[in-house]
């Protein structure tokens, strides 16, 4: 018969937890506190010369913060304003204002808004599919956000717990949605994967800013079937860069020719072939133009110990060509 567990439930199921972890989760259990955050992000407006401030934030008055939270009596108030400052608020000379640990709590508080529902049913966009020409189109469901094929099995098998097609799926909040057509919201998804992959890149997490490391995996036994991804490794690219956070274990994996294109010398062959990497507005040329880039694009496994891979971007008659190490780090360009 086992003993009484020693730890607490969060310490025995995450090494990242610890008491500190505890009791800074313990302060936002209370209504107030929790409606304090939530009312400051409320109450910010844009920055402008006039109130502007370090931090970048704007600052709310403790009277204004008081009226907005609804409580009456300014003691207990003040006794919840110094529970959370400086862990999730901070207070200035004007007030108080929301600190980042604050405002990722914010941006949980949407993005779990409306969890169970699908926040966008499959819509059509006027883009074709690179690997078999059938039409796409995009979905938000379990808070991610998918462009899909609708008749080929697109850049991997995703399985049952998403939609078949994916070309690309990345966890965006609703907000994306808020305010774009169909062709925005699918230019906001490129435009997120493609920074978030930059700063991978540069070994920096989006999350939570912490260490990012690379890896190189190539597929033994790639071969793409007639709906687009490897039966072996469930990809349509032999060659996949996995971005691991040292910090959050937050996990990035995405085929490495479309990383190519995000590495300098990829973004330069990008401009001075006319693909210009910029994702605003409602114009989906830049996505077609970059479907074109990756198909006319190889990749050679040139050794496996240690790994090097190389990848040949190719257009109108020109190239550019980048090595690889195992770590993701381009080690040749010619």
């Amino acid at each position: 018969m086992t003993g009484q567990p020693t730890e607490s439930p969060i310490e025995s199921a995450s090494g990242m937890a610890d008491e500190r972890v505890t009791q800074l989760f313990s302060l936002l259990a209370d209504e107030t506190r929790l409606a304090i955050i939530l009312a400051l992000a409320e109450a910010s407006e844009p920055l402008n010369r006039e109130r502007w401030n370090p931090t970048g934030t704007n600052v709310v008055s403790f009277s204004e913060l008081r009226e907005r939270v609804g409580v009456e009596d300014p003691g207990n108030f003040n006794y919840h304003l110094r529970k959370l400052d400086g862990e999730f608020i901070q207070q200035t000379a004007d007030g108080y204002e929301l600190v980042s640990a604050g405002e990722r709590i914010v941006k949980t508080v949407i993005s779990i808004a409306g969890f169970e529902e699908t926040a966008l049913p499959e819509t059509p966009i006027d883009l074709a599919c690179p690997h078999c020409g059938a039409p796409t189109a995009i979905t938000h469901q379990r808070q991610r956000m998918y462009h899909l094929c609708t008749a080929c099995d697109g850049n991997v098998f995703a399985g049952d717990q998403h939609p078949s097609g994916v070309l690309s799926g990345v966890m965006l909040d609703r907000a994306v949605l808020r305010d774009r057509s169909p062709v925005e919201i699918v230019l906001a998804q490129y435009a997120w994967k493609f920074s978030t992959f930059a700063m991978a890149l540069d070994g920096v997490c989006l999350l939570c800013a912490g260490r990012i490391e690379g890896t190189l995996h190539a597929c033994g036994d790639h071969e793409t079937g007639p709906n687009g991804a490897c039966a072996s490794c469930g990809y349509s690219y032999e060659v996949t860069g996995q971005f691991v956070c040292t910090v959050c274990n937050h996990t990035k994996l995405w085929g490495i020719i479309p990383l190519s294109v995000i590495h300098p010398a990829g973004t330069a062959f990008c401009w001075d072939h006319g693909i210009e990497l910029t994702f605003d507005g409602d114009d989906l040329g830049v996505l077609e133009r970059l479907f074109e880039l990756y198909g006319s694009s190889t990749l050679e496994v040139r050794s496996r110990n240690p790994v090097r891979v190389r990848v040949t971007l190719r257009d109108s008659g020109d190239e550019r060509r980048l090595t690889y190490d195992e770590t993701i780090d381009v080690v040749e360009v010619d």
